[in-house]
């Protein structure tokens, strides 16, 4: 099976949200499989939300086990984060699963099941932790500037800045890679505030406080550093996902230029998909199908919205509330 594609949305649009003064529920990522069936992430009310491919409502179902003390608004808190999608070579659709601290990995079924694959990882993990196609954890230590990669180890602790499990449930995990980002240099992090990376593992994306991106690869070597195209003062203080095509392309959904740019294997800046609707300020998640066709969230439409290359809407899909 040849994997290449994740999708793993930022948590910071939840503040192109309030930027907006939208009081809308937090919708942060959008998976897409290959019966067209859209899969929506909303994570302040902690729950997946699937529509066929006419539209419809399929099924909405919470992630949090009954009991869990948690409450809407201030569910996101607690590192919902985002999906992670797999393909097959020949486009269709591998395993779903959704990524978060509170309730660890947990696969995605047609029919709305959630099963365990890893366990929570605890608050700490919030926000900034990605995992590639094989489950391998990516971390960003924002104390120490750099970047952990942990394996799945079911009978060895292990420990990070603390003693004991790093699971309450007894499983732990071993940490393979360290990518240093606390030396002066290019590669210099600064409090990595974002990871993505690709499905294979090969690149690893690291948004830090500069906000630009530096980019690895998947032995921890630093390639290149993208800074957002300089038109306006444009920067990648808010994104709100970051996808991967077949071909090496990244995508990065960039609040500020109000837009999808592309950028080939070299960290070039090959493309952008505009947004031309004049709410395009609600615009909080987008993911991608298996033949590149582009999603939208628009938390002002509580709508998805399929556009082509140029930015010209083709579909609008509403949300049911």
């Amino acid at each position: 099976m040849r994997r290449f594609r994740v999708i793993l949305p930022a948590i910071v649009a939840f503040f192109c949200i309030a930027a907006s003064c939208a009081a809308r529920p937090g919708i942060v990522d959008i998976a897409v499989t290959s019966d067209r069936s859209i899969y929506i992430l909303d994570a302040w009310q902690d729950e997946v939300v699937k529509l066929n491919a006419a539209g419809d409502l399929a099924w909405r179902k919470s992630l949090i086990s009954e009991g869990m003390p948690i409450s809407g608004a201030n569910s996101y808190q607690t590192g919902t984060f985002g999906f992670l999608q797999c393909h097959e070579a020949n486009g269709a659709t591998g395993k779903l699963y959704v990524l978060s601290s509170l309730v660890g990995v947990r696969s995605v079924s047609p029919n709305g099941d959630f099963n365990p694959v890893l366990p929570p990882m605890g608050p700490r993990w919030s926000y900034v932790f990605a995992a590639d196609a094989s489950l391998r954890i990516f971390f960003a230590n924002q104390a120490k500037n750099r970047i952990e990669r942990y394996v799945r180890e079911s009978a060895r602790p292990i420990t990070l800045d603390r003693p004991g499990p790093l699971f309450p449930h007894g499983e732990s995990l071993l940490c393979d890679l360290v990518i240093d980002g606390s030396v002066t240099g290019p590669s210099h992090l600064g409090r990595p505030s974002n990871v993505f990376v690709s499905p294979s593992g090969d690149r690893i994306w690291v948004r830090d406080q500069t906000f630009s991106f530096k980019v690895f690869d998947g032995d921890g070597k630093y390639l290149f550093t993208v800074k957002a195209p300089d038109k306006k003062n444009r920067s990648f203080t808010l994104v709100y996902g970051i996808s991967f095509d077949r071909s090496g392309n990244t995508y990065v959904g960039c609040c500020e230029a109000r837009s999808i740019q592309k950028y080939d294997s070299n960290g070039k800046l090959v493309g952008e998909i505009p947004f031309k609707d004049p709410r395009k300020d609600g615009v909080t998640a987008f993911g991608m199908d298996a033949t590149g066709q582009v999603y939208l969230y628009n938390h002002l439409l509580n709508a998805v919205v399929l556009v082509d290359a140029s930015g010209n809407q083709l579909r609008t899909i509403p949300v049911p509330e």
